[in-house]
């Protein structure tokens, strides 16, 4: 998404707004492992996807400075 919305022409630039991020776990054990009521890591699947999640938020932080 942050490469799409960079690369994009100024006619569709505003459509990228969104972001995605696949969870595999029920919306409630999401929510716990976000708010740290559960802890996130999971070796067995590439480690911590709170940390991940973070990190693409960040990433389009900085898009929108960007702009």
């Amino acid at each position: 998404m942050v490469d799409s919305r960079k690369d994009a022409t100024k006619a569709v630039k505003d459509n990228y707004q969104g972001m995605m991020h696949t969870v595999w776990t029920s919306a409630e054990n999401a929510l716990d492992e976000f708010y740290g009521r559960k802890d996130a890591n999971n070796e067995r699947r590439g480690g911590n996807w709170v940390e991940a999640f973070k990190a693409m938020c960040d990433e389009f932080g900085k898009l929108e400075m960007a702009k």
